[in-house]
């Protein structure tokens, strides 16, 4: 029941988080990136709770129908699109990581692609 508890106290966290920092305007970039920092603690965090769950998907690797198949694709590629997010939104981190990066740094590529992967991993999301 406790565990029960902290998945949902964690997913309900994450779709707070994932609201405020697709409102990135209204919060300003600063509270973004904070709350991406939360928001990437939340992912490990609901990672850690669900193991059993990718240990499931990982020990099932044979694929017996197209499905399976599509949903071992579309798994693959979300968990991508957050990495690709996460580490790009590091990198152009003006804020957070300030001390980490130096300043004189080209952050278009990254720009584009924690776009890129932000945006497909909320389609993936949604079919998943």
């Amino acid at each position: 029941m406790r565990i029960k508890w902290m998945h949902r106290a964690v997913d309900l966290a994450m779709t707070a988080a994932l609201l405020l920092m697709m409102s990135y305007s209204l919060v300003g970039e600063r509270a973004h990136e904070w709350i991406g920092m939360g928001m990437f603690t939340l992912v490990i965090v609901h990672n850690i709770l669900n193991r059993f769950w990718w240990r499931s998907q990982t020990r099932n690797l044979r694929i017996k129908t197209p499905y399976g198949m599509m949903q071992k694709i579309v798994i693959c590629l979300l968990v991508l699109c957050m990495l690709g997010s996460m580490m790009s939104g590091i990198y152009i981190s003006r804020y957070v990581f300030r001390s980490v990066f130096s300043s004189g740094r080209n952050t278009v590529f990254a720009d584009r692609i924690q776009l890129f992967c932000a945006y497909w991993g909320f389609a993936q999301a949604g079919k998943s």
